[in-house]
Formats: C-alpha cells, structure tokens, sequence
C-alpha cells in the first residue's frame, strides 16, 4: 500500500511497508515496524507526479538499494515529472488507515476528528476542470507558476499566474491591470470579465494569492507580520514577472485588503487602486457603531454558526465532508451557479464551483490560517486599514465598487471619500449586485473598470508630457 500525502508539518520521507525507519510524528509514538503504508511529503508546488516517484523511492528502499534519502534530491525527481496537479491535494492508492484519524482527504493536526476511511480522493478532477476553463475565455493567455524568491524563511514560493496580451503589440499608453482575488477563491473567478477587461490590448495579470488557488501554500507567521509576508509576496511577484511601469491594482474582498497594503508600501508602483466590495478597511467599532450591517443584514443562525466555527479554521467543513464536499457546495452555494448561468451554459456554472471546491480542498490551508489570524473572531480585521489609509500616497486614487445588495457595509466608502477628498476617491454602487458584484453585474462591472482604467491612463499620459 502506498499513501502519498502533505501532511501538516511534515517536509520528508517517513516510513515504508516492510522496512524498519524511525517514523517521526507529532508525540513521536509510533512503531515503524508495525506502518503498512509509504508516507511521503514534500512542500515541492505543481505538476508532479509524486506517486511515480514515491513509489520508485519505496521499491528501491524494500530491495535495500537505497537507505538514506535527501529531501532536495526527491524534489528534484518530482520536478522531473509533470502532468499531475498541486501536491497539497492528497492521493490515495489502495486502502490505508488514518493517521490521528486523518482522513485521506486530511485535516490539520489541531482539527483532529474521526471520519470514516475513503479510499480515494480525485484529484484528476482539477486538471479536468482547469482545462475546461480555457473555452470560455477567447482572449489568448498564458498560465504559468511564478517562482518568487525565498523571504521570511517561508518555503520556495510559486505563484499561479494568468497573463493576458503580455506578448502582443501593446498600446504604450495602456497601464497594465493586475487583478488580486478574494478569500478562498482563485482566477478562475475573473471569469466573466477578463475578455472585456482585455480589449484594446490592454496588459492584464491575475494570480492566485500564496495560501490559495493552485499557488504553493507556505506558512506565515502570526500576528500583523502576515500581512508584511503577503505584500512582500506580491512585491517579489512583480519583480519576477518583470512588470516595471505602474499598474492598476484591483483587489476583491480579501484581495481589496491586500491591494491597499501593498500600495501603502510600495506606492511607487502603484497608479490607481480600484477596490471591489473590501474587506478589512472598518474597524470592529466601528462595525458596532453602524447597527445596521449587524443587526438587519445577518441573521441569526449566521451568528450562531459563526460562533461555533470560530474554533476552527474558515472551510474546515469542507474538507471534513471529504468525497461529499462537493456535492455539499453544489447545494449550499447554489447562488454561485445561478450568478454564471446567464452568462456561461449549465457546464460552465457548475465548472465554477468545481474549482471552488477543489481550489479548498486542499490540505495545507495555510491561506484560511493567514486570514484568521488577521481576523478577530467576529469576522473584522485585527488590523484595520481605516487607520492607516491617510499614509496613503496623495498621487493615489481610489475608486471602491460595491453591489448594492451585498451584506458588506458601503459606509466605510464614503468615510474615506471625508478622508481624503471626493478627488481622490470614487464610490460606485452597482444596483442588484452582490458581495461578488463582478459574476452579478459582469458588465456593468466591467464598464466601470474599463472607464477608470481609461482615466487613469489619461491621467498618466497628460502627466508624463
């Protein structure tokens, strides 16, 4: 039997059927002569196939031809190999127990819960569904993982890239935009909006935030140095890719919090911010001081099932339901699919949440862990931008796009625009939009960035002469 798997903390060989290796765990009390299983991890990010290897590892392990293996040496042999998705998602072959009663699809150590056994989880469905992916989107691209250099003793660091009309003939008054998605999300979602967002040339970038999507999955620190971690992954991404004019940066949600960082540190590089539905701009008092958003807006069992899960990390619910995840996403976010269904056939809407699903159902999920530990338990940042947003650079402008049906708070838009002046700062609300107003409102959506975008290379151009 041969399990292959990245389990929570482990970067190494452990133990193979049949030969006698100290197995080093968590409380260090397991015999390795009684394991019938090879146990193999590696922080090692996309496209190997680490069961050929694993198992070519175990062979020569049982017949004594090899008794000591290099880490380095194993991730080498797995980047030889391609065709095969990210190593975070788990691989079963044959039936083999759970260790700390982890199921196949795994769990953190500090989410320990007994599940039954399954035998296998289908990995093959992520390739199956990214490829499907690339009939609707009819502008050329180029997807690629990104190295970015080694930083805050985190693991080498690739980041999931999406490029659009890089190589093609750009108009040089065009400022490329670089799109930063949500919590738990990935590029997939920009779906409905890259073509439009693409037209006349105009260079767009995309990528899936480290602890995310099909990027690796390094572990950060605790406390605000996360958020310095984040910012400086996405400075190292930049530099990588070799994107040196200024850039139109536009985050959703999570993504919104994470562009307004970086422009508060590296604003150099920064031409316009354009942040869609944010999170992590008011302050919890702030929150508490505007009713409205909690009292009408949330319901009660959101509050009561918020509290419970509060112990645990945001989509732990998720990979507990294992080969059943899923299917539970289907049911209990069938919104999502009706946002795509108007604009993409049947397929295609279920597509969207097939990689949803398989964007978190991965293992190591560092990302949620990032992001919990960036939230108080109520959901609001520990670190508010709302503070800091006055050191903003006054070359700068923001332009914030809400739905007018999301349960985010608007208000703290239009505290900003007091903030900084209403030159600086531009609020849209887009009417029957929703939390993810860019699948609600595609074009409406899409009409406003291409306007700003359109300002702001104006703004650019009239500035340079």
């Amino acid at each position: 039997m041969v399990q292959v798997a990245n389990y929570f903390r482990y970067k190494f060989l452990t133990s193979v059927s049949g030969f006698k290796r100290p197995c080093f765990t968590l409380n260090n009390d397991i015999d390795a002569s009684r394991l019938s299983k090879v146990t193999f991890i590696s922080a090692v990010d996309g496209r190997q196939t680490i069961v050929q290897v694993t198992k070519d590892i175990a062979s020569k392990m049982k017949r004594n031809m090899l008794n000591t293996v290099n880490p380095n040496e194993i991730s080498t042999l797995i980047q030889e190999k391609n065709h095969f998705p990210d190593v975070d998602l788990a691989v079963i072959l044959g039936s083999t127990p759970c260790v700390f009663s982890f199921p196949p699809w795994q769990l953190r150590v500090t989410e320990i819960l007994t599940i039954q056994n399954h035998d296998r989880l289908e990995v093959e469905d992520f390739i199956e569904v990214i490829s499907k992916y690339s009939k609707y989107l009819k502008t050329p691209f180029k997807l690629q993982f990104v190295e970015i250099e080694k930083e805050f003793e985190l693991e080498s660091t690739k980041v999931r890239t999406l490029k659009l009309n890089e190589s093609a003939t750009i108009n040089e008054h065009m400022t490329p935009l670089v799109l930063i998605h949500g919590f738990a999300s990935g590029v997939g979602f920009w779906i409905l909006n890259l073509d439009s967002l693409a037209a006349n040339n105009r260079p767009i970038y995309a990528f899936d935030i480290p602890g995310f999507g099909r990027s690796s999955r390094p572990n950060f620190d605790n406390g605000q140095e996360i958020e310095w971690q984040f910012v400086e992954c996405i400075e190292r991404w930049r530099l990588s890719i070799n994107l040196k004019d200024k850039f139109i940066l536009l985050g959703h949600g999570f993504g919104a919090f994470l562009a307004l960082s970086y422009a508060l540190h590296f604003p150099e590089y920064v031409a316009h911010i354009i942040l869609v539905d944010p999170w992590g701009l008011q302050s919890a008092q702030q929150v508490q001081e505007n009713r409205r958003l909690t009292h009408y807006q949330l319901p009660l069992w959101v509050k009561v099932v918020s509290a419970f899960l509060q112990s645990f990390n945001p989509l732990t619910g998720l990979r507990i339901a294992g080969p059943w995840g899923l299917k539970l996403l289907l049911m209990l976010r069938s919104d999502l699919k009706r946002k795509f269904i108007p604009f993409m056939d049947t397929e295609g809407s279920e597509l969207v949440l097939r990689y949803l699903y398989h964007c978190n159902a991965q293992s190591n999920a560092s990302g949620e862990i990032a992001f919990k530990a960036l939230s108080l338990p109520s959901g609001w940042p520990r670190f508010p931008l709302i503070h800091r947003i006055d050191e903003l650079h006054p070359d700068i402008h923001l332009t914030f796009i809400y739905g007018s049906r999301s349960w985010n708070d608007s208000q703290i838009a239009f505290e900003i625009v007091y903030l900084l002046g209403e030159q600086k700062v531009n609020v849209h609300i887009i009417n029957g939009g929703g939390c993810h107003v860019f699948a609600d409102k595609p074009e409406q959506f899409n009409n406003i960035v291409k306007l700003t975008c359109c300002l702001v290379d104006q703004r650019l151009y009239y500035s340079a002469n």
